[in-house]
């Protein structure tokens, strides 16, 4: 099952979904503490974050509240994620490209 965020659903997604996790490239580390993994994209800073760093820096106002924000590709660590797939109990983000 395959849900769009303005995105077509590729074939990749299955086989991202199946993909050894161990496989994949190094997820990108957070762009605020550069020590943990970042799994979150905020559109207004253009940041990567993990979650720690995107609960701190979002929880601190109500504008910075505000900002919207996605997962980031399982794939490529990189983009915004633009589809979300789930077959059983494996799930991947996929961003546009990938």
């Amino acid at each position: 099952m395959c849900w769009l965020m303005n995105a077509v659903c590729h074939h990749s997604a299955h086989a991202i979904i199946m993909a050894d996790h161990h496989q994949l490239p190094p997820p990108f580390a957070c762009s605020n503490c550069v020590t943990e993994r970042a799994i979150v994209f905020c559109f207004a800073d253009g940041a990567r974050l993990c979650l720690h760093c995107d609960g701190a820096l979002h929880g601190a106002s109500a504008l910075a509240s505000l900002h919207r924000r996605a997962p980031l590709c399982d794939a490529c660590h990189a983009a915004p994620a633009a589809l979300r797939c789930q077959i059983g109990a494996q799930r991947a983000t996929l961003c546009a490209d990938c």
